[in-house]
């Protein structure tokens, strides 16, 4: 056995949603059975890590009845953490039958979402000076070991030296802002055939803003784009137990915001670091389905 490591996180996270949300639905006789529905949603999401500690220790070799302190950017350090992101939406949705048995119906919708985050991180280190080797005995080392080991005399006499190893990308303010409608026919062709089809609409304003809290170059995310999202489905039933179902749509996907952020997170199982692509963009996918539909009973 040349060396053994060993890698220790102190870790208090607390997280808070409160969330409003209200909704109706109204029935228009006077309009063949129109419905029209709608609803607003206001929320507040907060994350706080108040000061996670990583501490790494090494015993080089069997002879060595000492864990020493490693001298590196992931031991001694203390992180800090606040997030604070607030968000409205609303949606509205109308259906209007075309005709009085209601086998044509049109419908018409639009939604809202508007996000906005605020992110700030600190990281600060405590590291040994060259030719001090700070640590615990083998008897003594245990969870117990980092109070034993980052004692205020050990600043005092310089053994230990405090250092801000914050980043310049270690706050940033971030929006995310979909504006999005549709309109769609639902058709019933036949007695066993039904068509599904409409378009829809989305404006996508995306943003990544570093607030520069040292110095440093570091770009910024943005993500702008107005896309068209159609779709269609045809449904034919076979029986009024069996239906065959074919469908074609467009849909997309968006980077979220810790993906497109430049700000840089330890992962301590994995021992890696991640840091989020300021260069992402949307996901555009083109989806088709064709598939069998058999319900035993008719409860399923």
């Amino acid at each position: 056995l040349d060396s053994q490591v060993f890698g220790a996180r102190l870790k208090y996270a607390s997280r808070g949603l409160d969330l409003g949300k209200l909704s109706g639905s109204h029935e228009l006789r006077a309009l063949n059975q129109a419905r029209l529905a709608w609803s607003a949603q206001i929320s507040r999401a907060t994350r706080d890590e108040p000061d996670t500690r990583d501490v790494g220790y090494t015993r080089r070799d069997l002879g060595d009845l000492v864990y020493r302190v490693n001298v590196d950017a992931d031991s001694g350090r203390h992180f800090f953490s606040d997030l604070v992101e607030n968000g409205i939406a609303g949606t509205l949705d109308y259906t209007q039958p075309l005709d009085l048995r209601r086998t044509v119906k049109l419908k018409a919708g639009g939604v809202v979402s508007l996000r906005h985050r605020d992110f700030e991180s600190r990281r600060f280190n405590f590291f040994p000076r060259p030719g001090v080797s700070l640590g615990c005995t083998l008897e003594a080392f245990g969870p117990g070991c980092p109070d034993q080991t980052f004692q205020p005399n050990a600043i005092d006499s310089g053994e230990l030296r405090f250092e801000e190893r914050t980043f310049a990308s270690d706050q940033y303010r971030s929006e995310l802002d979909v504006f999005a409608g549709y309109l769609m026919t639902d058709v019933r062709l036949a007695p066993a055939l039904r068509l599904v089809a409409g378009e829809r609409v989305e404006k996508t304003h995306q943003l990544i803003e570093t607030k520069a809290f040292v110095p440093g170059n570091f770009d910024d995310a943005r993500v702008e784009s107005t896309d068209l999202l159609p779709s269609a489905s045809l449904i034919f039933s076979a029986s009024e137990r069996t239906k065959l179902r074919s469908s074609a749509t467009r849909t997309l996907a968006r980077p979220q915001l810790r993906e497109l952020a430049p700000f840089s997170f330890n992962d301590y199982y994995l021992g890696r670091t991640t840091t989020g692509n300021t260069e992402l963009d949307l996901t555009r996918v083109t989806n088709l389905d064709l598939r069998l539909e058999h319900f035993p009973t008719l409860r399923e």
